[in-house]
């Protein structure tokens, strides 16, 4: 059984929960503080349920390849650890939302400069033969007043969202029960049907580089 994580609490030996960001996903993300860092730096911590053990490498190993995209507009995982069966990375914390969180304040220069900098992120990943399958404003993290745009969940293995997802069907960490599978069969979409491109409606269909695109 999940634990309930509560603001306030302590998380592992490095962390203290300060307020849930999202739990619309295959984990929950957390705004918190490191307190092991001489300034209590705030950081994200994305924190996913109890899994099998195999599940757990297989889990730990694509957020593991993560740590090698090195490019200014990802945010990729800053350090993986497991506590209480649970196994959780941290990240930068942007802290001036998402792109949804800003709708309606952002003006026409604002918003191109963001679609470059999300479609730019997007461009290196398809570079690596990666699909990133979770793009949706909710998804496109701001930095700071000059809106410099970050894209975090950077490409799961499709089997393994459909694992985990499996796994998770019911209810999410904090009682929501938010997880669900697309209508052709083909596994779990973390993603918003407006999202979605029409073709992936469509029995059988695999996701590709232009149902990236599409979102």
């Amino acid at each position: 059984m999940n634990v309930m994580l509560k603001p306030k609490n302590a998380f592992g030996e490095q962390y203290q929960l300060k307020k849930i960001i999202d739990a619309q996903g295959l984990a929950e993300v957390w705004e918190a503080i490191a307190t092991k860092t001489e300034t209590n730096e705030i950081v994200a911590l994305k924190i996913f349920p109890k899994l099998e053990d195999a599940t757990i490498v297989e889990l730990e190993n694509n957020i593991f390849n993560q740590k090698n995209f090195d490019y200014h507009n990802l945010l990729p995982a800053k350090h993986i650890g497991i506590y209480n069966n649970q196994l959780f990375f941290e990240m930068q914390f942007c802290s001036n939302g998402t792109v949804k969180d800003k709708a309606g304040e952002m003006n026409e220069k604002e918003l191109a400069k963001c679609l470059y900098q999300t479609a730019s992120a997007v461009a290196f990943l398809h570079n690596q033969s990666i699909l990133h399958q979770y793009l949706k404003p909710e998804n496109i993290l701001i930095e700071g007043n000059n809106y410099f745009c970050y894209l975090p969940d950077l490409g799961f293995d499709p089997a393994l969202r459909k694992t985990i997802s499996d796994n998770l069907f019911s209810e999410n960490l904090y009682g929501n029960k938010i997880f669900y599978k697309s209508i052709n069969g083909n596994g779990f979409r973390a993603i918003p049907a407006a999202y979605q491109a029409p073709e992936l409606f469509l029995t059988g269909t695999l996701p590709t580089v232009a149902n990236d695109i599409w979102a």
